[in-house]
């Protein structure tokens, strides 16, 4: 007999209940988890699209930097700021 894998799954919907809380999706669970340290609308956009299109940013600088500068520098840069990234 075929085991089914739905078993794992959470219980099936149930649309007259109203204590069960909204989560996000998987791939949006990250941006949820980090917008829980902002507290106030303002901020709240700072969280959701400025520091996101940093990270963005810098990983298009590591990459630039990987073609532009030579090989040995733009590893140094993108180590660097990796570390102090980390430690932060």
């Amino acid at each position: 007999m075929k085991r089914s894998i739905a078993h794992w799954l959470d219980a099936p919907a149930d649309p007259t209940a109203s204590d069960y809380p909204a989560r996000p999706e998987w791939h949006t669970l990250f941006l949820y988890q980090w917008l829980k340290y902002f507290n106030n609308p303002r901020a709240e956009v700072i969280g959701a699209i400025a520091v996101p299109s940093g990270v963005l940013l810098l990983f298009m600088a590591f990459s630039l930097a990987a073609r532009v500068l030579r090989e040995r520098v733009g590893h140094l840069f993108a180590v660097s700021v990796t570390f102090v990234t980390l430690l932060a």
